[in-house]
Formats: structure tokens, sequence, C-alpha cells
């Protein structure tokens, strides 16, 4: 028998009348437990797949090391500055996307304050003034924030620029090596990109099964209280019973002339 089994046997047999807060915790605890059991076998899988395919990479890539030798090393720096520049290519794009923000809010908040002056006239009522200075606030802070995400854009491009040159100047005088070691510098990209993603489904495994294990967790301690508030419950109703022969007078009296002498 489980232990899910022998918890939902244990309340059934001890409660009356099975308590909803039992029932629910049970079904938590079930699923958490199946959770568990699933996540651990495909985390296992997982991680297994991983180091296959790390040890393919790596007696594929030696391979190829051996089979272009020094072309590898000396197209190096192009693939690295190539590297570099992509990196740079995403930052730029997202600088622009930062000041295309910067800039909406800016113009936003200009617009508002046009509305607000041109429906406006003799003199200002003070929620209105309230309202313009809160609006002219942001005017200047969105000023700020365009000002400074269009100088990082600028730098952005310009450092962006720069490593693109750089990437041709090596291009042009690499070619020779950069077209030979070509097939090695594309295999390994390619066998990054695929362990990266069994990386990341290993770390979404790992925290999937670290949840349930709380929730596991969680759904014992809940039991527990549960099972503590039913026994304590019924011990104070066991106390009861056992003091209440002795609240009435003469009811249930060891001595019958108790209530006599009561009477008279």
């Amino acid at each position: 028998m489980s232990l899910i089994e022998e918890l939902s046997t244990h309340f059934d047999d001890d409660s009356e009348a099975l308590d909803p807060r039992i029932q629910q915790e049970l079904e938590r605890l079930n699923q958490a437990s199946s959770d568990i059991n699933k996540m651990e076998n495909e985390l296992e899988d997982a991680k297994n797949l991983f180091n296959t395919t790390r040890n393919r990479q790596l007696q594929r890539l030696e391979f190829l090391q051996k089979k272009f030798g020094s072309c590898i090393v000396k197209s190096k720096p192009y693939y690295e500055a190539l590297k570099i520049t992509e990196k740079l290519r995403s930052e730029t794009q997202k600088a622009v996307q930062e000041y295309q923000k910067a800039y909406s809010l800016y113009k936003t908040a200009k617009e508002t304050l046009s509305v607000a002056e041109n429906n406006l006239s003799g003199e200002i009522p003070d929620v209105w003034q309230e309202h313009m200075s809160t609006t002219i606030t942001k005017i200047n802070m969105s000023k700020k924030m365009v000002d400074q995400a269009e100088e990082n854009h600028r730098q952005k491009t310009a450092e962006f620029q720069s490593s693109e040159e750089r990437c041709l100047i090596f291009e042009k005088d690499l070619k020779k090596y950069i077209i030979k070691s070509q097939p090695y510098y594309e295999e390994k990209n390619r066998w990054n990109v695929q362990t990266e993603a069994q990386k990341a489904r290993i770390d979404e495994l790992e925290r999937a099964l670290t949840d349930a294990k709380v929730t596991y967790k969680e759904a014992m301690k809940n039991l527990s209280n549960i099972s503590e508030q039913i026994h304590e419950k019924r011990s104070a109703e066991k106390r009861g019973l056992k003091k209440s022969p002795s609240r009435e007078s003469g009811v249930g009296s060891e001595n019958p002339n108790d209530y006599v002498e009561s009477l008279n």
C-alpha cells in the first residue's frame, strides 16, 4: 500500500465525517507525488541526453581539430570578432527600442500638457495646477530618458560599426584560413545551440521538481496539522462528556440521600 493510500485509510478510519480539507490535501499530495516521480525520470533522461550529446560533440570537434589544425587557430580572431559584432548588433537594436519607448513617453506627456493648456483659460483651479505640475515633471523626466537613450544608442552604434569594420579586416586578411576552418566553427556553433537548449530543459525540470517537492511538503504539513486539530477536538469532546454528569445536582449522584437532603 502506498503512502497516499495509507494516509487516506487512516483518515477514513479515524474520521466519522471526512473533513473536506483532508480530501483536498490528499489530492495535492497525490498529484505532487506523481509530479515528483515524473520529473525525476524526465530529469534523469535529460541529463543522460546532455552527457551523450556533449561526448559526441567533443569527439566530433576533436576530429575536426586534427583535420584542420592550424587553420582553426589562425582564423580564431575573426570568429571571436564576429561573435562580439553579433552581440553589439543585438545591443544596438535594444538601444533603438529603448529610445523609441522613451520618446513615446515624452511625446505623450507633451501632448497631455498641450491639451490641458488649450482647455483652460483665466484662473487655473488648484487641482489643474497640480495636474499640470505633475505633467511637466513627467515631461522633464521623459526628456532626460530620451537624451540618455539617444546617447546610449549613439555609443552602441559606434561600437557596432567599429567591430564590424574589424570583422571585415580579419575576413580579408584571414580569408584562406576562415574558409578552411569554417566546417569546424559551424559544427561547434550547431552543437553549442543544441547543448544550450538541453541545459535550459534541465534547468526547467529542476525548477519544476523543486516546486513539486515544496507542494508535497506543504500538503504533508497541512495533513499533520488537520490531524492534530481533529484529535484535539475529540479529546475536548471526551473530556466534556466525562464532566457532564456532575454538572446537574442530584442527577446521577452516587448518594441518593444528597438529593433528598437538598429538598429539605
